[in-house]
């Protein structure tokens, strides 16, 4: 569907932890006597499908995003689970709810489909290992869709919370922020019941680890998603042009990297200037772009040997909504943008740019 798939590195030490501990604790408990490479086999099979569900969970959110006429760019599977990357919230409560119910209602749908494969499997007497991850995937997938609905942003439960309130309200930044308290608080409970079982109830102190790592990814998360939707917000209409530098000063491909330093980064106290040779851009220079450049060969360095090579991407141009622009930045792991009119640079737009602008219209009230 045009969405790319990443993976974060983390999802690999929790992909490598589950198919261990389903290896060496759940399936040895549930199905004794088997031999080594069995439980090696069942642990990956099993840890690959329920990443499958997870996945599957994920694009569910984002087949519905695309009839709401909403843009998902990416999924990334990361150490607890998935996210989809949205260039914009919902439009309406109404397309919220839709979204947020779509992931819990696959899982669903999974486990049922895992379910009615394991009594096949077993009418057919398969084996332990088709029957054996048929049975535990029909059983997680439950779990992952009852844990998805619990009422705390930013779960789907607590997208369905924030979607009534939001109705009720006709204010989604108070419905998002009460749904991210309520995603703050569950996150502390979490945390609080993982530090009871590590220090009371000592045979579960793996689960409570478990308990207080997602409590304080999910607390993290809520709250950066009620900061999330107040800039968008704050954001909405503005244009590039509204909030870039403007009178960008340029610095010659030729400029030795003493004079850089000394005329430009000294002088204007900017931490970054687009280079120019012939008339046209080659590429922004930063103060990280000099720091392996030895003090004694700045007179004999000049500054072209040290701009990175230019994206093409990082180009905009002033009309360019500030949303998309915070979007492009992220695609390209970018700090700024160049913005072009005709062949002319008119600004640059960096991420302090946006900062501030969001920090002057917030404290406006605007």
């Amino acid at each position: 569907m045009g969405i790319e798939i990443r993976v974060s590195f983390s999802w690999f030490v929790i992909f490598g932890l589950v198919t261990v501990l389903l290896a060496t604790a759940y399936f040895p408990q549930a199905y004794p006597n088997l031999p080594r490479n069995e439980y090696l086999i069942l642990g990956f099979v099993t840890s690959f499908l329920f990443f499958v569900s997870v996945l599957l969970h994920e694009l569910s959110h984002s087949v519905i995003a695309r009839f709401n006429h909403i843009n998902i760019r990416s999924i990334t599977l990361f150490i607890f689970g998935g996210v989809a990357h949205m260039d914009e919230d919902p439009s309406t409560p109404a397309a919220e709810f839709l979204m947020a119910v779509a992931g819990p209602f696959a899982s669903i749908i999974l486990s049922g489909l895992f379910a009615g494969a394991y009594l096949t499997a077993g009418t057919l007497k398969l084996g332990v290992l088709f029957t054996g991850p048929l049975l535990y995937l029909a059983i997680i997938n439950i779990y992952l869709a009852v844990f998805n609905l619990i009422p705390g942003y930013p779960l789907d439960g607590g997208r369905v919370l924030r979607a009534f309130l939001w109705a009720i309200t006709k204010d989604i930044r108070r419905a998002t922020r009460i749904a991210s308290l309520m995603g703050q608080a569950f996150a502390m409970l979490l945390i609080f019941s993982g530090l009871y079982m590590i220090f009371v109830e000592r045979a579960f102190w793996v689960n409570g680890l478990w308990f207080i790592f997602i409590g304080i990814f999910l607390q993290q998360v809520a709250a950066a998603g009620y900061e999330e939707v107040v800039m968008h917000l704050t954001l909405s209409g503005v244009k590039v042009k509204d909030i870039m530098t403007p009178d960008v000063v340029t610095v010659g491909a030729a400029t030795m990297v003493n004079d850089l330093v000394n005329d430009y980064f000294m002088r204007y106290k900017h931490s970054k200037f687009p280079v120019v040779e012939g008339g046209a851009v080659i590429g922004v220079v930063t103060l990280q772009s000099i720091q392996d450049v030895p003090r004694d060969e700045w007179d004999r360095t000049r500054t072209r040997a040290v701009t990175p090579s230019f994206d093409k991407r990082a180009e905009v141009l002033p009309e360019m909504m500030a949303e998309e622009a915070i979007a492009r930045m992220t695609d390209i792991h970018v700090g700024y943008l160049l913005v072009m009119e005709d062949g002319d640079i008119k600004g640059i737009l960096t991420m302090r740019d946006l900062a501030g602008a969001i920090q002057m219209r917030r404290n406006l009230g605007v």
